[in-house]
């Protein structure tokens, strides 16, 4: 459904991509987040009016899948860069939640206070990129262009 770069066919789309955020299953989830900013940059009025970015905002807070969990992320931060807003807020609620989640995802590999302590603190556009946590095992810096 993502790939399908076409802003006439968002129109239709729109309301599956929507029902899929919150399907039972992780992997529809995931693949349906990563969607998000796909539609966003062909129809951002069209994602914002059906309210999917409130989905996801939702979603970040409720999700427990690490897979699920560290695409929101990405695709959150995406949309910030398309939109030029601020489009995630990284509490350290949050920032626990998913620190959990991509020890969870990546095994042996855990981080330590001075890790939580300077990802927690990163800002002034700065963004944090989650870039294939189950085979790197390592979170990624990137500035926006």
């Amino acid at each position: 459904m993502g790939c399908l770069r076409v802003s006439s066919f968002n129109d239709y789309l729109i309301e599956s991509l929507k029902k899929t955020l919150s399907d039972s299953d992780a992997y529809v989830r995931k693949t349906a987040v990563l969607c998000v900013p796909k539609f966003y940059e062909l129809t951002p009025k069209l994602v914002e009016e059906k309210g999917l970015i409130d989905i996801m905002k939702k979603l970040l807070r409720s999700e427990n899948n690490p897979s699920v969990l560290t695409n929101l992320v990405v695709s959150l931060q995406e949309i910030s860069i398309l939109s030029g807003e601020k489009q995630i807020v990284m509490d350290q609620t949050l920032l626990k939640k998913v620190l959990t989640c991509v020890n969870e995802a990546i095994g042996n590999r855990s981080f330590g206070p001075s890790e939580s302590q300077f990802i927690g603190k990163q800002n002034g556009g700065r963004f944090l990129f989650w870039t294939s946590c189950t085979n790197t095992g390592r979170l990624t810096q990137r500035k926006p262009r």
